[in-house]
């Protein structure tokens, strides 16, 4: 129960597909954990992202067997139900690889949010590699001159849910 299951890019994909697939959970042992953190994952939907011809070509070698491993992959199609808080961060930024961030997590956080799972999305205007770089930095370090608010509102989000720091 106190763990925090959170990743970045990719990692933030197979952090994602974990909670929201049930057997995939159920197979690793996770049965239970505190929150999701999610740092700019475009890979919601990778049957919607491979069935796009202008997809970016990274993800043709690991997503190269077909329709039913994108959909398999998708934590958007996965997903049955209601999963743990969840914090979408996502750049503002044009996706890393030209796909529409903004508009992957969405589909994602209507259908999680319409399981009663609580989810929080926070834009950023920090691009892809930023917003990983300068989470935990304090809000007075000129990296993130940008966005203020960014740490403090990530640290809120795992307060809300009883974790404690520490020092």
């Amino acid at each position: 129960k106190n763990i925090i299951l959170m990743g970045h890019s990719a990692g933030a994909h197979l952090t994602n597909l974990v909670a929201s697939d049930a057997t995939m959970r159920s197979d690793a042992g996770i049965t239970n954990w505190l929150a999701t953190v999610l740092l700019d994952s475009a890979a919601y939907n990778v049957s919607t992202i491979m069935n796009d011809p202008t997809h970016w070509s990274g993800y043709d070698e690991p997503f190269s067997g077909g329709q039913s491993q994108w959909d398999a992959a998708s934590p958007t199609l996965v997903l049955s139900g209601k999963v743990p808080p969840t914090l979408c961060i996502v750049s503002d930024w044009p996706g890393a690889h030209g796909e529409d961030d903004a508009a992957n997590t969405h589909e994602w956080v209507d259908k999680a949010s319409s399981f009663g799972t609580t989810v929080v999305r926070r834009d950023t205007p920090l691009d892809h590699g930023d917003l990983n770089n300068f989470l935990g930095m304090d809000a007075a370090n000129p990296s993130l001159a940008e966005d203020t608010t960014y740490t403090t509102d990530f640290l809120a989000f795992l307060l809300a849910r009883g974790v404690v720091f520490a020092v």
